[in-house]
């Protein structure tokens, strides 16, 4: 085993580079297929040269602005093409995979970071990273907030970095899709109250940092808004619509990951925990803070918390709504590596 780990860290970057190459090839099909319906609205939208017209056609198509400003500013450079409105879509799954890579790695060794990779590679939503819709641009913001919050925590000055860049991606992930606020805040908010009952301290820079970036809800909701009275008065009218939010629906957790990879990783743990129960001296232990497992279990929930909010107001569900489940389950596999690599 350690000969394994030692070859895993020389080998590194270069696994994480073929990791990073085989979603991009498993769904190369979707990078080659045309536009679909959704697609057409962004491609549309994207094209319109001035932001108050901008702001006025979006909430015909449900998101916030700024997806439509990353590929109207990728049509600009790269001209009129399927490949320029999907850009920022290619770019945002890049660097959710990155941050998912700096978060596990942070705190573990090579095996379990690169592990927390290859668990998202293999989540189904994965191919969104072709779809010129937001969803892996709040994704990325949502675990740049997560990253950064991990950095801020750690230490009790010099926290201009991370905080910034708390209060930034937290508007990004707002700014790209509605349900942003609820991926960014609900992991963030339960990171924090959990950390207060550990504590018994708070912590008023992260607070804030945090209440800047959620202030862009005040760009974001009067389009929610403009949504609500243009689309979804009418799928809430109608008792067959095929979005209905349903309890059966939490089978969307089958498109956050590989449920057989997943079954592996619980039977793994908990042989390794139960062994680790048997030692007069357990010694198997993460080097994840608490709060952060938290944090990630908050995110991995996302498929209950959408569906429950959806059947409350909208009445529209689609499992890539939840797409940071997804990210959630990458991470806390990357944590169930972490206990079986220092258990050995």
């Amino acid at each position: 085993v350690a000969q394994l780990q030692a070859w895993l860290v020389r080998n590194e970057l270069w696994l994480a580079f073929l990791l990073l190459l085989w979603p991009l090839l498993q769904f190369r099909q979707e990078f080659e297929r045309r536009l679909d319906f959704d697609e057409m609205f962004t491609f549309h939208i994207s094209a319109i040269n001035s932001f108050g017209d901008m702001l006025r056609a979006v909430p015909a198509d449900g998101n916030p602005p700024l997806y439509y400003l990353l590929a109207h500013g990728s049509q600009q450079l790269l001209g009129m093409t399927d490949f320029a409105v999907r850009l920022p879509a290619i770019v945002g799954f890049c660097v959710a995979w990155l941050a998912i890579y700096a978060f596990v790695r942070r705190r573990a060794g090579a095996f379990a970071a690169l592990f927390a990779l290859f668990v998202f590679d293999n989540a189904p939503l994965a191919s969104y990273a072709f779809n010129a819709r937001p969803y892996t641009v709040m994704l990325a913001f949502t675990l740049v907030a997560l990253l950064c919050w991990q950095r801020a925590t750690e230490r009790e000055s010099g926290r201009f970095l991370p905080l910034t860049g708390i209060a930034i991606a937290t508007a990004g992930a707002i700014a790209s899709h509605h349900f942003g606020a609820f991926h960014v805040g609900i992991p963030l908010m339960l990171g924090e109250a959990w950390r207060l009952l550990r504590t018994r301290r708070m912590d008023w820079p992260v607070y804030a940092a945090g209440l800047i970036g959620a202030s862009m809800l005040l760009l974001t909701v009067p389009l929610m808004q403009g949504t609500n009275s243009a689309l979804l008065t009418y799928t809430k009218a109608t008792a067959d619509f095929v979005g209905r939010p349903r309890l059966r629906d939490l089978t969307a957790y089958r498109d956050m990951s590989d449920p057989w990879l997943l079954v592996a990783v619980a039977i793994v743990l908990t042989l390794e925990l139960t062994r680790s129960r048997q030692r007069t001296r357990p010694d198997v232990d993460t080097c994840f803070a608490s709060h952060e497992i938290v944090a990630a279990v908050g995110l991995a929930a996302m498929v209950p918390i959408i569906l429950a909010t959806t059947a409350l107001t909208t009445e529209y569900f689609a499992s890539r709504y939840a797409i940071g489940s997804a990210a959630g389950i990458a991470i806390l596999a990357g944590v169930a590596a972490s206990y079986a690599v220092r258990g050995t």
